[in-house]
């Protein structure tokens, strides 16, 4: 168990430092790229550059203020050519004025219509230069009032703590299961030798063997004395019948 978490506290470790330097990489790129983009639009937008874009837009209104009103010289006289073929069809039938006519009345819709596809990639022109204007004023604005190269760094500033904080607190999951490790596993593993304790009868069964033989000289000199006393008891008993004996035997002298 131990090996385990030892393993497992390895990981955290190494998820730890792979997500601070991940965090590190992607913060130093955020703001290299922001400072990047910053540079590149402070080089870009300037006044300079927004009053040319002006004078494009200007220019381009123009050229389109023209081309709509080549298209409604155009219209007039088509739609006057068109009335002329009318009566003319009318009056006479189809003939060659009114063929004449109606050559030029398509030639004048082929140039409406070229007239039509220059005014819309004029107009199209003009549309990108407006909204690059529009980029142009609000990079200034903030550029004078709220510089954005501090909001750059402080978004890559900003990740990498987040990532940083992200590692500390891997780290101190890690140490936490080492700590787990020192209260719970290691006491568990102190049983194990007690397991093999048996053992150590065989000498403590040895010395109550010892003690034992000790022992027996004691025994067997308390039972050599113990006879001993029931003789001396006996004697008295032998002496009287010795004593009955010698009465007996006197009694006939006397007759």
């Amino acid at each position: 168990m131990a090996k385990k978490y030892e393993k497992e506290n390895k990981n955290l470790v190494v998820l730890s430092i792979i997500v601070f330097l991940l965090g590190l990489i992607l913060g130093s790129f955020n703001i290299y790229t922001n400072l990047k983009n910053y540079g590149d639009k402070k080089t870009k937008y300037t006044t300079e550059y927004k009053s040319n874009l002006e004078q494009n837009i200007d220019s381009i209104s123009k050229e389109i203020e023209i081309i709509e009103q080549n298209q409604s010289n155009l219209s007039s006289k088509k739609e006057s050519l068109q009335k002329e073929n009318n009566t003319i069809l009318n009056r006479n039938g189809k003939t060659e004025e009114y063929y004449t006519n109606l050559e030029k009345i398509n030639n004048y819709n082929k140039e409406i219509e070229d007239l039509d596809n220059q005014k819309f990639s004029k107009i199209t022109t003009k549309n990108k230069y407006k909204q690059e204007l529009i980029s142009t004023n609000e990079f200034l604005d903030q550029d004078t009032n709220n510089p954005s190269l501090i909001k750059n760094i402080l978004g890559g500033i900003i990740i990498i703590s987040i990532t940083l904080i992200i590692s500390n607190i891997i780290l101190y999951y890690a140490f936490k299961v080492n700590e787990a490790e020192m209260l719970f596993e290691v006491p568990q593993d102190i049983p194990e030798p007690i397991l093999n304790e048996p053992k150590l009868e065989e000498p403590l069964n040895d010395n109550v063997m010892e003690l034992e033989k000790k022992d027996e000289p004691e025994k067997i000199i308390k039972k050599e004395v113990a006879p001993k006393k029931s003789t001396n008891t006996k004697k008295p008993q032998s002496n009287n019948k010795n004593t009955n004996k010698n009465t007996k035997t006197s009694h006939p002298k006397k007759g």
